[in-house]
């Protein structure tokens, strides 16, 4: 899933032509279609059922798509496609998706709506809630030290910045009572979920607030079996609710929503600041334990893990608070970001039917390119667990309001699938894990996160697959997130692979490290070990020292449907000499099966762990030269992501250097390709050398963008990064542009998109008509030719209406059946101005002409009728009024 950010682009307004492949309009039918399929065929109007018209509001047409049932809240964006197209959506206030007209293929059969890689119609239906749904008991994961107390608060709403809507400072407060002493807080933000449910009323109203007969749904109470398993061992803890937000996000914010999750994060952190650790609490009194928000781990859920990594980035040192560390559950993350100096853990559901690309590997990953100074980011694939059971509201049997088994949405069978029950339990028990690791000074990292034990404390699950980076680990070799220089050579049997094409088999949503913005991540190496013995990997660039670490770790890719890699690791010195180590992690590595929705593929294209002890004398650890893969048994085929030299000590967390882009105002378009500068601001002086990716991409346009390096040198607060603006001598309508960023060095992104309005510069077409008077028999059709001066990039469309005209007018009992259709015409004895007759007609991109006709019947008789139609258009036309007749003969 190509996931772009594309709020600025597609904002609706009501209109009522419909857009046929052939450029014909008719009107729409007021009918809701039933949810669009991949395999829909297209109706009499040229779209496919469901499929109607709509006007941008920057004039340009577009096409709409009505659901037979309210599209479902979920994580994934919303995307349209057809066949491997796809095409920037956006979902509106009233529950549909719009999606450009421009650039359509003319055969659109096969267009559907799609939510991440399931199309919508495919979606399993919600499970009705209960009102008294059965209590969820906190999961056995540890010994309960302190007994607990609950409380909540409402303070309100708050205006959100950029959301468009109030928000609710709601929290659900659970606590030990009689902890000695401030205790650390745990924080949790929940997903995008429903906001609202119930019988609406008002069916045009606002999704939010909540309509006339419909309650908020309780998501933050999802989390209280977690909230009582870590109160019980000294934690305070607060869910806080984002209503507002899931409601609006996508409607109203060009960044869903993480930017409005941050600031409610953080009005709660301020909040809870403001009540100095409890004693003011809306809460006192009652006997719960103060806290302590400088050490504070925050927890999020879906795009609620996005919302707390950038909180996270957006916090300050001179905050009340300090975040220690994060812990992100089935996460997305749309900016490739992460922050890199915070402590972090990722779990990743196997049966994700949600957010099935594991866009949250990027948490991981992008921690591996900030370098040495990187806290530990471990990623854990958790077997049979789905997306939505981490939060009891949002799993069927236990939520008030109707909620869905995701898992039903993926390929895993229900013998592979593990309960609701089982997943809390492993939710609860990694969240503890992170909690004690994290938030106490000087505490050893639970085994459970980094892959020496294969489950969290507490849960009978396992099979976990553990894979991290940093945490005092010194990146050796890194492929996957190589910048513009390329540090060393493919050796043996190795090849250079970039992105996608490391593994191509596993397409689609099978490659999590390569989801996102663009395909800027290349350099990895492809090995294809025929046989025993077969070997490939990296010769360094310089001989480097290996001597202080413990171990050497590379993640590896196992590729096939059913590929297994029985594997050993080679080092070669500066002297020549050779060892061949078994790995203590690794030995034997399996591929992992995936499957999403209607798309079948042959893996999943996740890295792991491949560890050797670096207790060798036989050759110099100082100076290694080489690393090479070996198979011990059989042919494999792998990749080789990256190598890291792991450490015995984890570093003490530093503050990392935040870049921000600027903005940049309306750039006139020109004739040629040019680059501007957009700015850049550093918050305090960079620590060392670092590489940006500036990656300018048009939204909807299909490629993945144009991608250019720029060095940051070590001092620097503020830079200009050059944007590539796309120039043309050919009218076309004004456009944005998507700028991202990605850093490979010691400092992270705070602000990591833009969008720039490129305005068109070329003259308008100027319209003609001809002829602009037509006269026909009874059945002839008249037609009249719109003519263009030159050729447009856009979509040119005009409307057609007619108007009072001298004599007997046309009725609409004079048109056949199918043009009174095209004209919107219903009754037919009414004259054609008065019935409102009109018919919308496209020039489209590349044509210099379009006809307006219209079809009359043989049964005319009597004195000749006539018609006079206006045409009006956003371009000059020259002759905006025609003129047409229907000649009777005489003698009848």
């Amino acid at each position: 899933m190509n996931l772009r950010p594309l709020r600025a682009l597609l904002v609706l307004t009501t209109a009522t032509a419909v857009i046929g492949a052939s450029g014909s309009v008719a009107t729409a039918d007021p009918t809701p279609a039933p949810g669009a399929s991949a395999t829909t065929a297209p109706d009499s109007t040229g779209l496919p059922p469901g499929w109607s018209n709509t006007t941008l509001e920057d004039g340009r047409p577009g096409l709409e798509w009505t659901p037979k049932a309210p599209v479902p809240a979920r994580s994934a964006a919303i995307t349209a496609r057809i066949g491997d197209t796809e095409i920037p959506a956006q979902l509106t206030a009233a529950g549909t998706v719009v999606i450009p007209a421009d650039g359509l293929p003319a055969n659109l059969s096969g267009l559907a709506v799609y939510s991440g890689e399931t199309p919508l119609a495919d979606l399993p239906a919600l499970v009705p809630g209960s009102a008294t749904p059965p209590s969820v008991a906190p999961p056995a994961v540890a010994p309960k030290r302190y007994d607990v107390a609950s409380a909540d608060y409402d303070l309100g709403e708050v205006a959100v910045p950029g959301l468009k809507g109030r928000q609710p400072l709601k929290g659900h407060v659970v606590a030990p009572k009689g902890a000695p002493g401030a205790r650390p807080v745990v924080l949790f933000l929940h997903g995008r979920h429903e906001a609202c449910y119930g019988p609406r009323e008002d069916v045009e109203a606002p999704p939010w607030p909540c309509a006339k007969g419909e309650k908020p749904v309780p998501s933050l109470l999802g989390y209280d079996y977690a909230q009582r398993v870590l109160a019980g061992r000294g934690y305070v803890t607060v869910s806080i609710d984002a209503n507002a937000v899931n409601a609006l996000d996508d409607v109203t914010t060009w960044d869903y929503g993480n930017s409005a999750r941050s600031f409610v994060v953080r009005e709660h952190l301020q909040r809870l600041a403001a009540w100095k650790g409890g004693a003011t609490a809306p809460w006192s009194g009652r006997g719960l334990s103060a806290y302590d928000l400088s050490r504070t781990l925050l927890v999020g859920h879906s795009r609620g893990g996005d919302g707390v990594n950038q909180a996270t980035v957006d916090s300050t040192g001179s905050d009340p608070w300090q975040v220690k560390g994060l812990v992100l559950l089935a996460p997305t993350n749309f900016f490739r970001q992460t922050a890199p100096t915070t402590p972090t853990l990722t779990l990743l559901p196997a049966c994700d039917g949600d957010v099935t690309n594991w866009m949250g590997q990027r948490f991981t990953d992008a921690a591996l390119a900030y370098g040495p100074g990187a806290a530990l980011h471990t990623s854990v694939r958790v077997p049979g667990a789905n997306h939505n059971s981490f939060n009891t509201e949002w799993t069927p049997g236990l939520s008030k309001a109707p909620s869905v088994d995701d898992g039903q949405n993926t390929d895993c069978r229900r013998s592979q699938r593990i309960s609701s029950s089982a997943q809390r339990s492993v939710g609860a028990g990694y969240i503890l894990d992170a909690a004690d690791s994290f938030l106490t000074e000087g505490a050893a990292i639970r085994p459970s996160l980094t892959g020496k034990r294969g489950y969290p404390t507490g849960s009978s699950v396992r099979g976990m697959v553990v894979t991290s980076v940093g945490g005092g680990s010194t990146p050796i070799w890194q492929g996957l997130t190589a910048g513009q220089r390329d540090v060393g050579s493919p050796r043996g049997v190795a090849k250079r692979c970039g992105g996608v094409n490391c593994a191509p088999e596993a397409t689609g949503q099978g490659q999590p490290h390569w989801a996102g913005l663009g395909r800027r991540d290349g350099n990895a190496l492809s090995v294809n070990l025929r046989r025993t013995g077969d070997r490939g990997g990296i010769t360094l660039a310089r001989p480097t020292d290996l001597s202080s670490g413990s171990a050497l770790e590379g993640r590896v890719i196992v590729r096939g449907p059913r590929g297994e890699a029985r594997l050993a690791v080679r080092l070669t010195d500066a002297r020549g000499r050779t060892t061949t180590i078994a790995p203590d992690r690794g030995a034997v590595l399996r591929s992992l099966p995936y499957r999403a929705g209607s798309e079948a593929v042959a893996e999943r294209a996740w890295g792991r762990a491949l560890r050797i002890p670096l207790t060798t004398k036989k050759v110099d650890l100082r100076r290694i030269t080489s690393v090479e893969i070996v198979s011990t048994k059989g042919a494999a085929r792998v990749v080789l992501l990256d190598l890291q030299l792991v450490a015995g000590s984890t570093p003490s967390a530093q503050a990392a250097p935040k870049i921000s882009l600027g903005t940049l105002p309306r750039v006139r378009e020109g004739s040629t390709v040019r680059w501007v500068d957009m700015p850049l601001t550093i918050d305090r002086p960079l620590t060392a050398d670092v590489e940006m990716a500036v990656t300018t991409s048009e939204p909807g346009s299909g490629d993945s963008g144009q991608t250019k390096w720029v060095s940051l040198r070590r001092g620097q607060t503020s830079a200009k990064v050059p944007v590539r603006i796309p120039g043309n001598t050919t009218d076309d309508a004004d456009h944005d542009l998507v700028v991202a960023i990605e850093t490979r060095g010691a400092a992270t992104v705070r602000t990591a998109s833009r969008t720039v309005t490129v305005v068109d510069d070329d003259p308008d077409p100027v319209l003609t008509v001809d002829p602009r008077s037509v006269s026909v028999t009874p059945g002839g059709t008249m037609r009249w030719t719109v003519r263009s001066d030159r050729p447009s990039s856009r979509t040119i469309t005009i409307e057609a209406a007619a108007i009072e005209v001298p004599g007997r007018p046309l009725r609409g009992r004079d048109l056949t059946a199918s043009s009174r259709a095209d004209w919107g015409v219903k009754s037919s004895a009414t004259p054609l101005a008065r019935a409102k007759a009109k018919q919308v007609v496209v020039i489209e991109p590349g044509r210099r002409s379009a006809r307006v006709e219209m079809a009359t019947t043989r049964s005319i008789d009597g004195t000749p009728r006539r018609v006079r139609v206006r045409l009006t258009s956003e371009m000059t036309l020259r002759t905006p009024v025609l003129d047409g007749a229907v000649r009777v003969r005489t003698g009848r």
